[in-house]
C-alpha cells in the first residue's frame, strides 16, 4: 500500500504548528530561536510556522528581548494572542441559565443569566437572545466566536468537569 507523502507532510506541518502555538502560549514571551531550541525544530521551520500564526492572528510580536552573550541583534519576542477568538459558555441549572463570553486565556468579558423555568421552545429563544446581547455588549461578531459549550447535569446541581 502506498502512503500519501503529501498528506504526511501536511499532517506534520499542522502538528508542528500546534506545538509552536502551545510553546508560545505556555512560555511567552519567547523568541523564535528559543521555540526552535525547545521543540528541537529547525529555525527556518519555526520561522515559517510563526509567520503563518502571525498572519492568522494567533500570535503577536511584542518587541525585542535581550541580546545573547555573544551580542548581536535582540530577538523579537512572541506572545499568544488571547484575543484571536472567544468562547461562549452556558451553565444550565435547575433555577437559572448563566451565559458568558471569555477570551482564550479564560478572562470573563461578559455574563448574564435568566430563569430556567420556562418552556423549552422559549428557553432556546431566550438563550439565543442572551447570546446576541452578550455579543453586542462585548462588540463581538459571531465570526469572532471559536466555539460554545454547555454544562448541565440534568438535576440543576453543579457538576465538575
Amino acid at each position: 500500500m502506498k502512503s500519501n507523502h503529501k498528506g504526511g507532510i501536511a499532517f506534520m506541518k499542522e502538528k508542528n504548528k500546534r506545538c509552536v502555538l502551545r510553546c508560545v502560549k505556555e512560555e511567552g514571551p519567547i523568541s523564535r530561536s528559543e521555540v526552535a531550541d525547545q521543540l528541537q525544530l529547525s529555525k527556518p521551520t519555526v520561522s515559517a510556522l510563526v509567520e503563518e500564526l502571525l498572519q492568522e492572528n494567533w500570535l503577536k510580536e511584542v518587541g525585542p528581548g535581550s541580546a545573547s552573550l555573544a551580542g548581536g541583534r535582540k530577538p523579537i519576542q512572541l506572545l499568544f494572542n488571547s484575543k484571536a477568538a472567544y468562547v461562549i459558555g452556558i451553565d444550565m441549572g435547575g433555577t437559572k441559565v448563566r451565559a458568558g463570553i471569555c477570551d482564550l486565556d479564560g478572562h470573563l468579558l461578559a455574563v448574564n443569566e435568566f430563569p430556567t423555568q420556562i418552556q423549552k421552545k422559549t428557553l432556546l429563544e431566550t438563550l439565543k437572545h442572551n447570546v446576541e446581547k452578550l455579543l453586542k455588549q462585548t462588540s463581538l461578531q459571531p465570526a469572532d466566536i471559536l466555539g460554545m459549550g454547555t454544562r448541565n447535569d440534568g438535576c440543576g446541581k453543579r457538576s465538575s468537569y
